[in-house]
């Protein structure tokens, strides 16, 4: 079962009285980890805001809410999810469905937000920590059976329905995404057929080589580029931002290079960015790109950092969870975290193409910051039931 039998071998630590240590506390390290990266984030975003308040102050009341959720998750027996997982994957798939309603509300051209009574929030966030708890559920429920062919086909498929789902609801390819690299994860720790995992790779791999070599080597005019259709040109201005900067759609992409380019190694200085003036969504998909400007590639490096230590301490314990359920949603929250970093990494310094993704504890946004808080606070929840054997 991977992560999970290798953790319990390698544990060391014993009682006298009965050969365990059972550790019902707070993770504090884990707990200062996410308070302090939500600090560090507020700070970004003041000076991403152009030192308007008004952002701060309601990612401020949203941390508040996060924090309380924290520790009231953090404080429930996470054993409880496995029950009540086909239910909370109902109500995060209900919830996409209320897109579709005269509650859902359009921004950036995609319909993505439902507000009630003045209350907004993504459904796609509700539904990624669903699908999580739900895979966990489902590949704890499969077991070693998960080695055979047609057991690793049918979960892959499974998860890209869920990607699918999000899709066709939300129009959010960015979470879609997500939900699948999450739930390939948790399958590859779970112990898949390695031949379909060998498989996958390979034509992931091939697809990437052909994309890159087929639409790098195109030269269009500016006549031929405006009658291709918009997934085609997302790539090509990706693969040439500079060249193929007609319409304007990559201006986002085009200045996130200039100022991270701009921070060089020690950066310009905490509030000193110019190119926060004029970059779109400065406060959200593009923070990072303020971070490098700021505080250069030793801030850039640090940030990364501190996200690698929280992916330890995930990491940890999803090696020592009591059992292979606990440990499965730690991977998937670990996953979630990790991926998502990831891509917006990648998207500001496009290494692929822009997709929206927000940037964990740190991006403005209420519903994003307080399901990821109320998912520390599961992993909470699963570290105080290790046992150190």
């Amino acid at each position: 079962m991977g992560v999970y039998q290798a953790g319990r071998a390698n544990v060391t630590g014993r009682s006298k009285s009965s050969g365990r240590l059972k550790i019902k506390g707070c993770d504090y390290s884990l707990v200062f980890m996410v308070i302090f990266l939500v600090l560090f984030g507020m700070v970004m975003m003041y000076s991403a805001t152009l030192y308007t308040d008004k952002f701060v102050s309601k990612q401020l009341k949203f941390a508040v809410i996060g924090v309380a959720a924290m520790f009231i998750v953090s404080m429930w027996n996470y054993h409880t999810f496995k029950k009540l997982a086909p239910y909370i994957f109902i109500i995060g798939f209900v919830s996409m469905l209320l897109v579709l309603t005269p509650l859902g509300r359009a921004y950036n051209n995609s319909t993505r937000w439902v507000y009630i009574k003045g209350v907004g929030f993504q459904p796609a966030e509700i539904f990624k920590i669903a699908t999580i708890i739900f895979n966990a559920a489902v590949l704890n429920k499969i077991g070693k059976k998960l080695k055979t062919v047609k057991m690793t086909l049918g979960f892959i498929l499974m998860a890209l329905g869920e990607g699918l789902a999000v899709i066709l609801l939300t129009d959010n390819l960015s979470s879609a995404v997500i939900i699948i690299a999450v739930a390939l994860c948790m399958m590859f720790v779970a112990g898949p057929n390695k031949k379909i995992c060998i498989l996958m790779v390979t034509i992931g791999i091939a697809l990437l080589v052909f994309v890159v070599l087929y639409y790098g080597r195109m030269d269009l005019t500016k006549e031929e580029f405006m009658k291709l259709d918009f997934r085609t040109k997302r790539i090509l201005r990706w693969l040439q931002p500079e060249k193929y900067s007609f319409d304007g759609k990559n201006f986002q992409t085009l200045h996130s290079l200039y100022a991270i380019g701009s921070g060089s190694l020690g950066g310009k200085g905490l509030g000193n960015s110019t190119q926060k003036m004029i970059l779109p969504e400065a406060m959200n998909d593009m923070i990072f790109a303020i971070v490098c400007e700021e505080l250069g590639f030793v801030g850039a490096t640090f940030l990364l950092v501190l996200y690698g230590i929280l992916m330890q301490r995930l990491l940890f314990i999803a090696r020592n969870a009591k059992e292979l359920f606990g440990s499965l949603i730690a991977v998937g929250l670990m996953g979630h975290i990790g991926v998502q970093v990831m891509l917006n990494v990648a998207v500001a310094t496009n290494l692929i193409p822009n997709t929206g993704v927000t940037l964990p504890f740190f991006s403005y946004g209420g519903t994003a910051l307080v399901i990821i808080m109320g998912e520390m606070g599961i992993a909470l929840s699963i570290s105080r039931h290790i046992s150190l054997e």
